[in-house]
């Protein structure tokens, strides 16, 4: 299995990691592509200790507080 590292929003990360997308209406969209996409299996945050940071989400292409993250893929 193969991994990558993105930076997305803490938001996504949270539904992504939860399988939760409620209150993400129009984000829903872009997470959908963006799994398909990337062929992403399942994700983990790569420092759980490190603050968000203010910057481009990869998923989105907008500006949120962001984590990184790894997406592992088939």
């Amino acid at each position: 299995m193969r991994s990558k590292e993105f930076t997305i929003s803490r938001e996504i990360a949270v539904a992504l990691i939860n399988d939760d997308y409620s209150g993400l209406y129009n984000e829903e969209l872009a997470i959908d592509k963006w799994l398909e996409d990337e062929g992403v299996e399942y994700i983990t945050v790569r420092n759980c200790e490190e603050p968000a940071r203010f910057t481009q989400c990869e998923v989105t292409g907008l500006c949120y507080d962001c984590i990184d993250i790894i997406a592992y893929k088939q």
